[in-house]
């Protein structure tokens, strides 16, 4: 694995997902756990540490980005619902809770053609 710099398309990528989908994060504030300046803002580097929240909660529903900062531990997957690419992580089929929902819903749906056909069947 090379670390590099980032470009400023990277990292106003980041920058982006910070402001809009961090908890954490408040434009007048900014990281209000370290009551100043978040530094997942100005991250420069491919090996820079990450905020521990941002890692947990934000990367994970942020493919692009986990590719990005050479978090693709293993391969990519296509989700089934959307075709949105994301980490593997164990049997995982899924991009999201709301594809996983959306596909539960849809399991049920076939299931319960099925056992109303074979009741009219009868």
């Amino acid at each position: 694995m090379t670390w590099r710099e980032l470009t400023d398309k990277e990292k106003r990528l980041i920058r982006m997902s910070v402001q809009k989908k961090c908890a954490c994060y408040d434009p007048y504030y900014g990281c209000l756990p370290l009551d100043g300046d978040c530094y997942m803002t100005k991250i420069g580097f491919t090996n820079s540490s990450l905020c521990r929240y941002y890692e947990k909660v934000v990367l994970p529903d942020e493919p692009d980005i986990m590719v990005l900062l050479s978090y693709d531990r293993g391969k990519m997957r296509l989700c089934k619902i959307c075709g949105r690419k994301f980490v593997m992580n164990g049997n995982r089929q899924y991009c999201s809770d709301y594809c996983s929902l959306l596909a539960r819903r849809n399991a049920t749906a076939r299931r319960m053609r099925k056992a109303r056909k074979k009741r009219d069947a009868m």
